[in-house]
């Protein structure tokens, strides 16, 4: 223990004083004798020595408060060895390095990892040299955040309290090699790199960049002594099950336990924000099993699903989410333009062939189909598609209520035809067609001379799935006989889906107000190509009505990673963007800007769970469900097992040494002289 004043020690003297003024005041006293008094005290004699036992303590008390007092003043500390290195040099560089990774908030009695890694820096940057430059990484974020050495210490000092665990995995090698980068600015080169980490082996680098030997390099173990046990929910996937009830889906989740002992843990399952179930799993050493759900849905689409354990030392990986796809009917309604009393010869066979198919597990595709005379707009409420195959015209009214339906959200294919003709359909129809309508171009009736479909859009929600097919899905060997060019005229929200192979635009998509509307510029039959009889046509087929009808497609992508990014594009007349991650409960919104240029936005995944999007049009909110997606945490970060990072010293430059750390005990000694006060106080108020 020394003192940092010891000067003021010579206040302990003064312990003196209450027992000098008690024997002086004891030796003034002039006992003189008084009967009355005499007669109580030999009557209590017990009251007496409380009396006397009162003094003395007394006596005690203030001895030890003016002790207390002088010692505080000299601030008393108690030196301890230091489990943190410090320069052994002089003034230098130096480069802290705090992991900042997901397994970081791992939970100890004084709280995260970080934070006691931050407590260890703050503890370094006490002991650290004055006039010594300092610089403060993170692993996640190597550029950041006092990425440049600085000798003003309030700046790392304020960096380091800015810095949180984030949920995003990275290692720590991009933070050594930019630590060297630093360093390599000083002349000569020399330096101390300080690595704060839990040195968990998913985190370190498979070998260190070449390395100065003027540079010392320090791992500090922050999670050391601490059990690396962690269970975490590692797969979650939902199929439809053979359980009763018209919508049963099996959920399953595969639960892993990463530690070395076996163990057992509750699993609950979520569904749309409520809990539904529980069940117990147990779980070997190393080991991984499957916990298995049956839910019957009451209604199709996306539902909401989240399936957690009770939480553990590291909570980030105890729960995964899924957007589960219910089947759901989607209705279509189909406008026969050219019917046929020979069925194989009817506009409409092949269409309601393929859309009738047993679609696996997704949504069932329900048609309906009118001639084109018999089409009422009153009808349109009950579909959430229509198809004008071959449809000459409509009547102005009849095409009014079309135009409403598509501007609140219906989807509408027109595929042309014979019966087309491309001055009369564009003036009937100019406020629904994607692109005016030019001419038809035909074959000249050698092969040569047909068009053949040829790139696909990849990233459109409709054909991502059939452009990922191992050897595609056939529809490069489509022949087209005949087909509408279209007026190089655009409009807003355009976008080809599918071409031909001459560039020009096969399959055509516009919005419409909050509707689609997709333009397929030959038959839907076999008149003009013989696609109808290719086997890309059925899924495409089916593709197309469930995007119209706003059913979840096969191939969509609605789950990202964490620390992964999204574009979103919103249609015309969207005045804003807003979305609500939950169960975090967080809320963001974008603005008009962006969205009067039509750009896409681009959203970061940065926290685990389910991402609603909703569009506000006009003075109306619509959720975009179709934009909806989940994010979910790399599992890198689960396993705990430990790693090794060897540290190094300078040859003749900046090394480390243990040293001894100053613990202030004067605060204490506040404290005791506090209460020495109080209870003196109480025994003098007792007389």
């Amino acid at each position: 223990m020394s003192w940092l004043a010891p000067a003021l020690l010579f206040g302990t003297a003064m312990a003196a004083v209450p027992l000098i003024v008690h024997l002086v005041g004891r030796h003034r006293a002039v006992r003189l004798p008084f009967a009355a008094l005499d007669f109580l005290l030999r009557a209590n004699k017990r009251l007496a020595r409380r009396l006397r036992f009162r003094q003395r303590l007394l006596l005690l008390l203030r001895t030890a408060l003016v002790v207390a007092l002088a010692l505080m003043m000299a601030k008393p500390v108690w030196n301890l060895l230091s489990s943190a290195p410090v320069p052994q040099l002089g003034q230098q560089s130096v480069v802290l390095i705090i992991d900042d990774t997901p397994s970081m908030r791992r939970v100890t009695s004084g709280g995260t990892l970080l934070q006691r890694a931050k407590d260890r820096a703050r503890q370094l940057l006490r002991t650290i040299p004055a006039g010594s430059e300092v610089a403060l990484l993170s692993v996640s974020d190597p550029s950041g955040p006092l990425a440049v050495l600085s000798r003003d210490r309030r700046r790392a000092w304020s960096a380091l309290g800015r810095l949180e665990a984030g949920y995003v995995h990275a290692t720590l090698g991009p933070a050594l090699e930019q630590a060297l980068r630093l360093l390599q600015e000083e002349t000569p080169v020399a330096g101390l790199v300080l690595v704060l980490s839990d040195l968990a082996a998913h985190g370190l680098p498979a070998a260190l960049p070449a390395w100065p030997a003027a540079v010392a390099l320090q791992p500090i173990d922050v999670a050391a002594g601490l059990p690396r046990e962690n269970r975490a929910v590692v797969e979650l996937s939902a199929a439809p099950s053979g359980a009763p009830g018209r919508r049963s889906m099996r959920l399953s989740a595969r639960i892993c336990n990463f530690g070395a002992l076996p163990t057992s843990t509750p699993v609950f399952l979520s569904i749309d924000g409520r809990r539904l179930a529980q069940a117990a799993l147990a779980l070997a050493a190393g080991g991984c099993a499957y916990q298995h759900f049956q839910h019957s849905f009451s209604e199709g689409g996306a539902h909401e699903v989240a399936v957690a354990l009770a939480p553990d030392a590291l909570p980030f990986d105890d729960v995964r989410y899924l957007l589960a796809e219910v089947a759901s009917e989607v209705r279509m309604l189909l406008v026969n333009g050219d019917p046929s009393p020979v069925r194989q010869r009817d506009e409409l066979f092949y269409l309601t062939t393929a859309l009738g198919a047993e679609g696996g597990d997704r949504q069932r595709i329900v048609t309906h189909a009118v001639r084109a005379d018999d089409f009422d707009r009153r009808q349109l409420a009950a579909f959430d598609a229509v198809a004008l195959c071959n449809v000459r015209a409509l009547p102005a009214e009849q095409v009014g209520g079309l135009q409403r339906y598509v501007a609140e959200g219906g989807g509408l294919l027109i595929a042309v035809g014979d019966g087309v003709e491309a001055e009369r359909y564009n003036a009937i129809f100019g406020a629904l067609l994607p692109q005016p309508l030019r001419a038809v171009i035909s074959a000249s009736g050698e092969r040569a001379s047909e068009l053949r479909l040829g790139a696909l859009d990849a990233d459109h929600p409709l054909v991502a799935s059939l452009a990922r097919e191992a050897g595609g899905p056939g529809l490069a060997r489509v022949r087209v006989q005949r087909a509408f060019r279209l007026e190089p005229i655009t409009r807003a929200g355009r976008r080809a889906i599918l071409r031909y192979d001459d560039g020009s635009p096969a399959l055509v998509e516009a919005q419409v107000g909050a509707g689609r509307v997709l333009l397929w510029t030959t038959t839907i039959d076999r008149d003009w190509t013989d696609l109808p009889i290719r086997p890309g046509f059925l899924p495409l087929m089916q593709q197309l009505a469930r995007y119209l009808g706003r059913a979840p497609l096969a191939g969509a992508r609605r789950e990202v990673v964490v620390g992964m990014r999204r574009e979103v594009k919103l249609g015309p007349g969207s005045t804003e963007l807003r979305l609500l991650v939950a169960p975090e409960g967080v809320t963001r919104r974008w603005g008009s800007a962006k969205l009067r240029r039509r750009q896409p936005i681009e959203l970061l995944a940065d926290l685990p769970g389910f991402y609603r999007l909703s569009a506000v049009v006009g003075d109306e909110v619509r959720a975009l469900k179709q934009e909806t997606f989940v994010a979910n945490v790399d599992l890198a970060e689960s396993q705990l097992r430990a790693g090794t990072l060897l540290a190094r010293s300078a040859a003749g430059g900046a090394g480390m040494r243990r040293t001894r750390q100053q613990l202030e005990l004067w605060p204490a000694l506040g404290l005791l002289v506090l209460l020495l006060l109080l209870v003196e106080s109480w025994l003098t108020r007792r007389g």
